[in-house]
């Protein structure tokens, strides 16, 4: 699993063909490697002071930390695309992945994401995406409001992006964790329990 890619466009494709069996095992590795990575990534920011005990509160400064760490690497143009499209800023702007390292690390932040909702929240809890939804056979977090299920590797990725590419972006990191907490029901354990932790 180290070595997919967690380029947006290659994991819709990737998930898409993948069995029900083989989704539920990617999910697995995850989870598995989740908890080494996670540890890992406690210690390294401890160290700098940043808080990692998967509450609500610690996501933002969490994922915030990691953008000096991520390391991006200049893709070459898809000559497939239309011209117009290639010569737009905003494509221009995303013509990059991450490094090898920083794949780790925004997998890290991903599992992070997910874990961190999943614990705080007793409704919520992992499973494979709605195979009828883009996000089919994706690890993902189910169990918000409205049959919604967050992909924690899109999310973790594109907010990542989005502020590297955009150092005034990140205030979207907060609003962003805001916006998914708004999506649990608001059941009487989960008021409790999200009150708890924070």
């Amino acid at each position: 699993m180290e070595s997919h890619s967690l380029s947006t466009d290659m994991d819709f494709e990737f998930f898409e063909k993948l069995s029900l069996i083989e989704a539920e095992a990617f999910l697995s590795d995850l989870l598995a490697g989740g908890t080494n990575r996670s540890l890992s990534l406690s210690k390294e920011l401890e160290a700098d002071g940043i808080r990692c005990d998967f509450s609500i509160p610690s996501l933002a400064p969490v994922l915030t930390s990691l953008l000096p760490k991520l390391v991006k690497i200049p893709l070459e143009p898809d000559l497939k695309v239309p011209t117009w499209i290639r010569n737009s800023e905003t494509y221009k702007e995303n013509l990059f992945d991450f490094d090898d390292a920083s794949k780790r690390l925004v997998l890290g932040a991903a599992y992070y994401l997910g874990e961190t909702f999943v614990r705080s929240f007793p409704v919520l809890h992992w499973t494979t995406g709605n195979p009828e939804t883009a996000l089919m056979n994706m690890p993902v977090v189910a169990g918000f409001r409205n049959g919604v299920e967050m992909a924690p590797m899109l999310v973790a990725e594109n907010l990542l992006m989005s502020v590297l590419i955009d150092p005034s972006k990140q205030g979207d990191i907060e609003m962003a964790v805001s916006t998914w907490k708004s999506k649990v029901p608001q059941t009487n354990g989960g008021r409790k329990q999200a009150k708890g932790r924070e």
